[in-house]
């Protein structure tokens, strides 16, 4: 089984703890998306978003500092769950999100390419500068969930993996991170065995 590797780095105008918060406090989550998101505050526990859509369970929680969840979507292989990493620092003028998440199925790396930008991370930037989220963010946040998410469209196992290397680079291409953000890409590697706590254990 072969699993792909994301990793983006973003700026907040915001203190790591509005970071943190904005991501583990349940009504805050929720408001980026309007989805109900119910999230533990304890490692071990677990969390949902965007209604069911998102699940999994926190494995290591460190205000203001650091987030490590086993993190899986629907439509993902049975028993699935890839590691999601945050990592937080202090930064002239607000905070530096590190993201990294390990064991994409490779035909869903594009979407969640793409879902993270605009359902999470520009929707977050705009909250913190402005207080509020722009009408063409909503839109795309709208375009997400009725088009995709709610009637479940995906892309099918093999889809994603039949493409070219360079449909794939034109692909991502036209989803680029906010100003001040990068996002890499890395090779596909083999899955994290489906223990997953075991290999979180050298994140801590």
């Amino acid at each position: 089984m072969r699993t792909k590797t994301l990793k983006q780095t973003i700026t907040f105008k915001a203190s790591p703890r509005q970071v943190y918060d904005m991501i583990m406090v349940s009504k805050k989550h929720q408001s980026l998306s309007g989805e109900k998101a119910k999230i533990s505050q304890r490692v071990g526990g677990k969390f949902t978003a965007w209604g069911s859509h998102l699940s999994g369970i926190n494995l290591v929680l460190k205000p203001g500092k650091k987030i490590v969840q086993a993190w899986r979507a629907t439509g993902w292989w049975p028993d699935h769950y890839s590691i999601a990493i945050f990592d937080i620092t202090k930064v002239k003028g607000g905070s530096k999100l590190k993201f990294t998440q390990i064991g994409i199925p490779p035909h869903r790396y594009s979407g969640h390419y793409r879902g993270w930008i605009e359902t999470y991370w520009t929707p977050m930037k705009e909250i913190f500068a402005t207080g509020k989220i722009s009408e063409r963010t909503r839109s795309r946040i709208h375009i997400d969930r009725t088009e995709r998410i709610n009637p479940q469209k995906f892309p099918k196992k093999g889809v994603e993996g039949s493409l070219s290397t360079a449909a794939r680079s034109r692909r991502c291409s036209r989803h680029r991170l906010p100003a001040r953000a990068t996002t890499r890409g890395h090779p596909s590697h083999e899955t994290q065995p489906r223990d997953v706590r075991r290999d979180v254990e050298g994140l801590r």
